[in-house]
């Protein structure tokens, strides 16, 4: 079996989806040997760099742009909703 996974952008949005892959895998898979090369990732940037996306980098926030959330009211995995602050 082999797994092909795209990700758009290179922020967190995408960091977060490739733990959740991740965790996946790791629940289908269990303890069974799992092959590395069976896995293709791809990551489509736009930018030359990955890192913050919009409106959280220095190059494109705005005025009017609201960053400041509490880590509190974030999250990366659905079954751990505390796991940003953590």
């Amino acid at each position: 079996m082999c797994f092909n996974f795209a990700i758009i952008g290179g922020g967190l949005t995408a960091a977060a989806m490739l733990c959740q892959f991740v965790d996946r895998v790791q629940e289908k898979f269990g303890r069974r040997q799992l092959n590395p090369s069976k896995i293709r990732i791809q990551i489509y940037e736009k930018q030359d760099v990955f890192g913050p996306g919009f409106p959280h980098n220095g190059n494109f926030v705005l005025p009017f742009h609201i960053t400041n959330m509490c880590a509190a009211d974030m999250g990366i995995l659905y079954d751990k909703p505390e796991d940003f602050q953590d």
